[in-house]
């Protein structure tokens, strides 16, 4: 290989040295960038989630007289519509209708509430 085909590769071997430093540094650069801008947006958006999911609680207590008189109708189970004792969700393959009387829901029963004089 003459001289000036070794000068040539050394000057591309440099070439290709300080932009695979120069590109490591931008990497760097935005590594930093973006762990701030992930902070910053955690820090901004947790109050937000939290608000959220106070109101989603707010919402879901609020509604729940709701729940408990139509939920009843859907399954079929006309003597629990508006007690507060329905919970009609099922468990290991089971309907589990009420918190008093889990097999209930057919006639009416001498412990059913109404979730409607239930609010303060």
């Amino acid at each position: 290989m003459e001289p000036w085909q070794k000068d040539f590769w050394q000057i591309i071997d440099a070439v290709n040295s300080e932009a695979e430093q120069f590109f490591d540094g931008i990497v760097e650069i935005v590594e930093e960038i973006v762990t701030e801008v992930d902070l910053l947006m955690t820090e901004a958006v947790e109050p937000i989630l939290e608000l959220c999911l106070g109101f989603e609680s707010v919402v879901g207590e609020a509604a729940q007289p709701i729940v408990q008189t139509v939920q009843p109708i859907l399954e079929e189970h006309p003597a629990c519509v508006g007690c507060r004792y329905y919970y009609g969700q099922i468990h290991g393959g089971n309907l589990l209708v009420c918190a008093m009387h889990p097999m209930v829901g057919i006639q009416p029963l001498p412990d059913w509430q109404t979730t409607w004089n239930n609010q303060q």
